[in-house]
Formats: C-alpha cells, sequence, structure tokens
C-alpha cells in the first residue's frame, strides 16, 4: 500500500514542478516493413498509445511513448503477424521551429505471434531492441507529424527494420 501512495505523491509533485515543459498526449500511426508495402494491409499494419514530452528548451525535447503495436508480413510460405508493446525513448532537436530530426532508442515486448494456419508459441524471452532516427514537423497546435526509421540492434524473422508514419496530439 506504501509504494502506490509514495508513487502518487511523486508524481504530483513530479508534474507540478514540470509546469508547462511538459505534455501528454496520444500518438497513432501506419508502420511500414519494406518498399512493397501493400496497402490494403494498413489495418493490420499500425501502432497507437500515449506520448510523454518533455521540453528541454527551446530547441531540444525528449519523449517516452507506449505503443500498441501490429505488424503482417507477406511473402512466406505463411503470412506472419505480430502484436507488441514498444517503448521509445526519443530526443527531438528543432533545426528551425515547426521542423525537427529525432534519435533515440526502443525497447518491444512480443506479446503475439501467428501464422495463417494459428498462433505460434511464444519464446521466454522475446525482447527486442532497435535505434531510431527520422524528421518531423511540431506545430505550436499540439500537432505533430514524424517519419521515423527503426533499425533492429539484432534482425530476426520478427524483428525486422521498420518505417513509421505518425500523427501526435498533445491532450494535456
Amino acid at each position: 500500500m506504501r509504494i502506490p501512495v509514495l508513487l502518487l505523491i511523486i508524481g504530483l509533485c513530479g508534474g507540478s514542478c514540470l509546469g508547462q515543459r511538459a505534455n501528454v498526449g496520444v500518438k497513432g500511426g501506419v508502420n511500414i516493413q519494406n518498399a512493397f508495402f501493400d496497402f490494403s494491409s494498413i489495418s493490420n499494419n499500425y501502432h497507437v498509445g500515449p506520448v510523454f514530452k518533455y521540453d528541454a528548451s527551446k530547441r531540444t525535447s525528449f519523449s517516452v511513448e507506449g505503443l500498441y503495436s501490429t505488424q503482417t508480413w507477406k511473402g512466406y510460405e505463411k503470412g506472419l503477424s505480430t502484436e507488441s508493446i514498444q517503448v521509445p525513448v526519443v530526443m527531438k532537436y528543432f533545426i528551425k521551429k515547426p521542423i525537427y530530426i529525432q534519435g533515440g532508442a526502443q525497447g518491444s515486448v512480443l506479446l503475439n505471434k501467428k501464422d495463417d494456419a494459428g498462433k505460434l508459441p511464444l519464446e521466454n524471452n522475446e525482447i527486442s531492441y532497435a535505434y531510431l532516427g527520422g524528421v518531423g514537423i511540431g506545430l505550436p497546435s499540439g500537432f505533430d507529424l514524424s517519419l521515423r526509421y527503426l533499425h533492429p540492434v539484432e534482425q530476426t524473422q520478427f524483428n525486422t527494420s521498420l518505417l513509421q508514419v505518425s500523427l501526435a496530439f498533445d491532450i494535456y
């Protein structure tokens, strides 16, 4: 009981200290695995989730995201699909407002994987890491449009290079 109360107190005190420099929002977009992306499969290739952003200075901001992501691959003997939770930690540098470049790292936990025949068993440790970089436009109204490239630290069948096109909006 003490830990949740302590976390609540820290969150309230930390939130008031951050003031207007911190924002919470939502983000969603499309995952693109290759240059021959099939736009009919967009409903199976997306990411969505909350975003916490902190403006460190006029030109620099940091963000942490918690994204639910789905991906589908075709072209193997059977179609493959995955569901995962992605947690990117990103630094944005505004070259000239509203245009920025971004870089960071991402951890990902695989929740589910399946092929056309059904669900595939999960291994004990299906955690992966990736580097990321990209560009974007962050408007003063709270809208943010970004293009991000993710490159995995270790390339596997379920962990490949990826482009993400996203739209985010600051709620608070």
